[in-house]
């Protein structure tokens, strides 16, 4: 077989905007194939990288539960704190709508089961020590109020 040629670094520029045209007319998988070419020349580009998760989201009702995770591949390429927020944010509402127009509702389950667990698993300790600090608290609130000088004060002013 023979190899392909590689994109040249003066050539990325160009190649992005022909990855977006294919995005807008509805070819995100050519969209896709550049933005590979890209990353494969010039891995620390976020241009790149956002375009080619746009191109994968946008194949979320072709594509089975792979597409997720490339998407979140792609999404890892992202360094900026707010920009990962929100393209995380728009893989999220593609995969639901992609999963809305199926009607497929067990496809939601398997991708992101496991990181909700581990989640729940990170939390537990917390909430654990929280549950064993909070009745000593309130024992002692109620000890200390039971002992307050109002506690012993008789109930009329003149003793009577």
């Amino acid at each position: 077989m023979f190899e392909l040629k590689k994109i040249s670094h003066a050539a990325v520029p160009g190649a992005l905007a022909k990855a977006e045209r294919y995005r807008l007319l509805n070819e995100p998988e050519q969209a896709e194939s550049i933005c590979r070419d890209v990353l494969a020349v010039a891995p620390d580009n976020e241009s790149a990288a956002v375009t080619l998760l746009l191109a994968l989201t946008d194949q979320f009702r072709v594509r089975s539960a792979t597409g997720i995770r490339e998407a979140e591949e792609a999404l890892g390429r992202i360094r900026e704190p707010y920009a990962r927020a929100y393209y995380g944010a728009i893989i999220r509402e593609r995969w639901a709508l992609a999963i809305l127009a199926d009607g497929d509702l067990e496809r939601v389950r398997a991708p992101h089961r496991q990181p909700r667990a581990a989640r729940r698993e990170r939390a537990r300790p917390h909430r654990r020590r929280r549950r064993r600090a909070a009745p000593t608290v309130i024992t002692g609130l109620r000890r200390q109020n039971a002992a307050s000088p109002r506690a012993r004060l008789p109930t009329t002013a003149t003793g009577g």
